[in-house]
C-alpha cells in the first residue's frame, strides 16, 4: 500500500470524541496511549498478511530543563510508559497471535531530536552535557535490563 493511500485512512489526533486519549509527554507532539500499540499491532496483522514485527522505536520524552538531576535519573514515568506498552504488546501476542519478535526502547541515551534539540530526553541513560559528557544510568535503564533478564 502506498504512503498516499495510508495517509487517506489515518487521522492523527490526541483526542477521541473530544476526550484526551492520554497525557502529554515532554515533546509537544507526544501523547501517552498504551492501548494504541495493541490496536496498531492487531491492524498490521490483519491488513498486512500477518508479518513478523519488530518494534524498533518506542519511548517516552521528558523536558530536561524542568528537571533536577535527581528527577532526571528517577524517571518513573518512563518505566510506567514502557511497562504499560509492553503489557499491550503482550496482549496482542497472547490474545490475537501477533508475531512480535522484538521491542526496542527509544533511545539508549538522551539524544538530539530534530524538532527539540537537546531540550527533551528519551534516553535510558543521561548524558551530562556540562560535565565532560558523563553518562549516568536512569532508573528506567535498571528496570529495562531487569525486565529483559526476567522475560
Amino acid at each position: 500500500m502506498s504512503a498516499l493511500k495510508v495517509r487517506k485512512h489515518c487521522t492523527l489526533s490526541a483526542k477521541k470524541d473530544g476526550v484526551s486519549l492520554g497525557p502529554q509527554a515532554g515533546a509537544t507532539w507526544q501523547y501517552v496511549y498504551p492501548e494504541g500499540i495493541k490496536y496498531l499491532l492487531n491492524h498490521i496483522k490483519d491488513d498486512y498478511k500477518d508479518p513478523i514485527i519488530y518494534i524498533t522505536e518506542n519511548g517516552y520524552s521528558r523536558v530536561l530543563a524542568k528537571l533536577s538531576e535527581s528527577e532526571t535519573l528517577d524517571d518513573s514515568p518512563r518505566i510506567t510508559f514502557h511497562f504499560n506498552h509492553l503489557q499491550n504488546v503482550l496482549k496482542s501476542i497472547n490474545d490475537y497471535g501477533v508475531k512480535v519478535k522484538g521491542y526496542f526502547a527509544w533511545t539508549f541515551t538522551d539524544n538530539f531530536e530534530f524538532t527539540d534539540g537537546y531540550t527533551i530526553g528519551f534516553g535510558l541513560l543521561h548524558i551530562n552535557r556540562t560535565d565532560n559528557l558523563t553518562r549516568q544510568m536512569k532508573r528506567s535503564a535498571t528496570w529495562f535490563s531487569e525486565c529483559l533478564l526476567k522475560n
